[in-house]
């Protein structure tokens, strides 16, 4: 009943022999089928012409490869007008015709190959114990595989890189499933026309601005609702922005930010004395911990006294307490319960160093190692714990977050510059959400639209658009583009004409919730994928591994 086990199907084969060595288990097995069917004219016999052994490799068994040595027939094909006289029977569910290895093992061979790629494929059935070499799975992967998803309702469409600011193709993502449905080689208004085509029922295509997928997307699904992304809307916004504050570079560079809170805790300096507070009272709760342990050392003292009491020698106490030797010692010839020691502040090894290194942290120098090379070049013997200990309470002293990243030089309070503000800085903080910046933030904002009577006008107008994009605010749509129209701004009229131009998209875009996040976060997966195949593989192997890959 065992071997029978191990069987791909026990209805059709029967095993008549088992060798079990170091590292192979062998079957010997034969076809049970008593009528063979020729595979050309479908014509039944059971007339025998002979046998022969065929050898597959199957999945392993526990830690040992299996291998099957399969004895077939050939038969005579009873059909005169048959052009085959003499056929092998088949066994389709068990093993293609001329393979050397079971459909099952061509199976999980292709699937980790889609999953991993070749070469890593090659190294995890290794562990598996199932040879095969990286052409094997580049063969198994290029097999025909069955269609994993049907025609999405909801279709994210975006381009992806196969070769950046060279040669593009494009991905198609089921929003709803999301599932990547398709990767096709070309990101042309063709392409896209032609696969809607091919695959009709798409009732809503989320995508870029871009002029060739909206031709494809009008050509190829007319009655299809097109909705621009969000992402790519405010982005339209941002770089018509940036043409606007680019006029006045100059000025913006003139504006002083006011540092943040690290920067300015950056530029103060430390002493001695501010150290010395940072070190408070106990707390309750502290004192409360130390009283509780305190309670415990008592307990185990009056075990340890008891026992000592009754004659036990230290060693039987050791054992049966699991108290370390000289604890137990301790116990046992102490008159009372010994107290705990306060500490006596006597001085650091660190203390004729801490000048300097309160200078040194004032210069801008945070790097613990530094600073150990440093004093230790002036005659420091201790180690870095203690230093790093005393850098904690400068950093408590200034408020700055114990995980702070340190950084080599920091310049003091009168020498602290602020980045140069740019125009796509400035447009950062223009379309941020209002909750999200701070008050030196809200404040810079407002210099800028003091700077000229344009940026006046821009700033309140890009803003309102982001506020309609991000809050669905369809309604206000057409009023913001009229006012947008309206505007002295060259950029502004030129971004009100473009969203005119694909005013449907635009008006589904903040009307709905649907969106190419999922479509980018595939495009993530992919570039993952094909840094994996080392740019040697095509773009069949990409496709197929995208699809199929989980």
């Amino acid at each position: 009943m065992f071997p029978d086990i191990l069987l791909p199907d026990r209805t059709q084969l029967q095993v008549e022999t088992v060798a079990v060595e170091d590292t192979h288990l062998t079957l010997t097995i034969r076809s049970v089928q008593t009528v063979a069917t020729c595979p050309l004219c479908h014509q039944s016999t059971h007339r025998i012409h002979s046998r022969y052994t065929r050898s597959l490799a199957d999945l392993p068994c526990v830690d040992k490869q299996v291998k099957l040595h399969l004895k077939v027939r050939r038969f005579f094909c009873l059909n005169a007008n048959c052009p085959r006289c003499i056929f092998t029977e088949r066994l389709p569910d068990v093993v293609e015709p001329w393979a050397r290895r079971t459909k099952r093992l061509a199976q999980v061979q292709q699937e980790i190959g889609l999953i991993a790629g070749g070469t890593a494929g090659k190294h995890i059935m290794r562990r598996l114990n199932i040879p095969a070499s990286v052409h094997v799975l580049l063969r198994l992967m290029r097999r025909p595989v069955p269609s994993i998803a049907s025609t999405p309702r909801v279709l994210g469409i975006d381009d992806w890189a196969k070769r950046k600011g060279h040669t593009y193709g494009t991905i198609l993502v089921d929003l709803e499933a999301n599932q990547v449905v398709d990767l096709l080689p070309e990101r042309s208004a063709e392409t896209i026309e032609t696969w809607l085509r091919d695959h009709p029922g798409v009732e809503i295509i989320s995508r870029d601005r871009a002029g060739a997928y909206a031709e494809g997307a009008t050509k190829g699904a007319p009655e299809a609702v097109q909705v621009a992304d969000h992402w790519h809307l405010l982005k339209n916004l941002g770089d018509a922005l940036v043409r606007i504050l680019g006029h006045h570079h100059r000025a913006l560079k003139k504006l002083t930010a006011l540092p943040n809170p690290l920067e300015m805790a950056i530029a103060s300096t430390i002493t001695l004395e501010d150290i010395a507070q940072v070190a408070p009272p106990n707390s309750p709760a502290h004192t409360e911990l130390q009283q509780q342990r305190r309670e415990q050392r008592m307990a185990r003292y009056q075990e340890v006294q008891q026992f000592y009491q009754r004659g036990l020698t230290l060693s039987a106490i050791t054992a049966q307490t699991g108290l370390d030797r000289k604890t137990v010692r301790k116990y046992a010839y102490a008159d009372e319960f010994p107290e705990r020691q306060s500490s006596s502040r006597s001085g650091s090894i660190l203390d004729p160093y801490k000048p300097y290194l309160l200078q040194r942290w004032n210069e801008g120098c945070w790097t613990s190692r530094q600073l150990l090379h440093e004093i230790r070049a002036q005659g420091y013997s201790g180690g870095l714990t203690i230093l790093i200990t005393f850098l904690g309470k400068i950093r408590k002293a200034q408020g700055i977050p114990s995980r702070t990243r340190n950084v080599s030089v920091v310049h003091p309070s009168d020498q602290l510059e602020s980045r140069p503000l740019t125009p796509r800085r400035a447009v950062w903080l223009i379309l941020n959400q209002p909750e999200q910046l701070k008050a030196q933030d809200l404040d810079l904002i407002e210099q800028i639209r003091q700077l000229q009577p344009d940026l006046a006008l821009a700033i309140p107008l890009a803003q309102a658009f982001a506020v309609i994009v991000r809050e669905r605010e369809a309604d206000r749509l057409d009023e913001w583009l009229d006012q947008a129209a309206q505007s002295s701004l060259a950029p502004m009229r030129g971004l009100a004409a473009s969203l005119r131009r694909d005013y449907a998209a635009v008006k589904a875009a903040v009307s709905t919730n649907w969106s190419n996040g999922p479509v980018e976060g595939h495009i993530n997966r992919l570039k993952f994928i094909k840094r994996q195949m080392y740019g040697r593989a095509g773009f069949d192997l990409i496709r197929l591994r995208v699809l199929f890959s989980p």
